[in-house]
């Protein structure tokens, strides 16, 4: 990143104009007569070719990596990487890479394999509305799952809970892609990113949540009392509250989600204090959740404010 200052210049009555830097014209072959993007996005103008940015290329061995290599790819990937080459040693570890791209990343693929590399691509270009259209689906499939597993654990439909947990599979994509968006700038609707990120870090977190309470539930055969239900359809209804104050935004929604917090917190210290093991298990993890819905009202009135 080059930061430079421009004086402007008057040009004719009512017009001002700036001269642009001569390395980046000639970087992207501008002449006279070429036509450059302008977006205003409060307080800046962002200025660009129109072309995208450069392709960029990251090299990692991941050889005796295990077991974060699918952490390391997801990183490459999140950063904003348009290839990446990955290097490897053994058969298993080239199992994790294959499963990283084929199951974990939206339009990036392997292109190329080797012996002991392969690379791995962008296959289309990110447009500026799919981040809209991947965190709304996102929030659904969040709020589908918190709803279904709720219903789920009620019906004591052991194998269907489990099911229900591996949509957080989904939730990690949805996610992944979402910060790969913000990471590349392409997304200019909002006039602070860096708060939006943390939101979507925290709903991926909050699917984990859910995944965590299916597969402990299961395994093993919780079952819940009639106050802990309630608590967790309570906990749903948090988090309905924050999906709706996200697409309309006012500050009488965030006092209403306030409220709630402070009396769900009670409700959670009440039934901690009489719950048996397994089912304090399941509180803590809806406890989690819970924490983690409520932090997001911060960034979110750091993005809308």
């Amino acid at each position: 990143l080059i930061s430079m200052k421009r004086k402007l210049v008057k040009q004719g009555d009512n017009a001002l104009t700036i001269t642009l830097p001569a390395s980046w014209t000639k970087q992207f072959s501008l002449k006279p007569g070429d036509e450059i993007e302008v977006v205003e996005k409060e307080p800046d103008l962002l200025i660009t070719t129109g072309k995208g940015e450069a392709e960029q290329r990251v090299s990692v061995d991941v050889s005796g990596k295990e077991p974060m290599i699918r952490r390391i790819l997801s990183s490459c990937y999140k950063a904003g990487f348009d290839e990446v080459e990955v290097l490897f040693n053994t058969a298993e570890e080239l199992k994790e890479i294959q499963w990283a791209f084929d199951q974990e990343f939206i339009a990036f693929e392997i292109v190329e394999q080797s012996r002991k590399a392969v690379i791995g691509k962008r296959i289309s270009n990110i447009e500026p509305n799919e981040f809209d259209v991947m965190m709304r689906r996102t929030f659904l499939f969040l709020l589908q799952m918190a709803e279904d597993s709720l219903e789920s654990i009620k019906e004591q439909d052991f194998e269907d809970i489990k099911q229900i947990g591996l949509r957080d599979r989904s939730i990690n994509k949805f996610t992944d892609f979402c910060r790969r968006v913000l990471n590349k700038r392409v997304h200019v609707k909002y006039k602070r990113t860096n708060p939006l990120y943390y939101i979507v870090e925290e709903i991926e977190k909050t699917g984990d949540g859910y995944r965590d309470i299916c597969n402990y539930v299961a395994e093993n055969k919780v079952t819940l009392s009639k106050k802990t239900l309630t608590l967790y359809g309570e906990l749903n209804k948090f988090i309905r509250m924050f999906y709706e104050a996200f697409y309309k935004f006012d500050l009488e929604k965030i006092a209403a989600f306030g409220k709630a917090r402070y009396a769900m917190k009670d409700t959670f210290q009440e039934l901690l204090k009489t719950a048996d093991k397994k089912e304090s298990m399941v509180l803590f993890y809806l406890f989690m959740i819970f924490n983690a819905v409520f932090d997001m009202n911060g960034p979110l009135m750091a993005v809308n404010l």
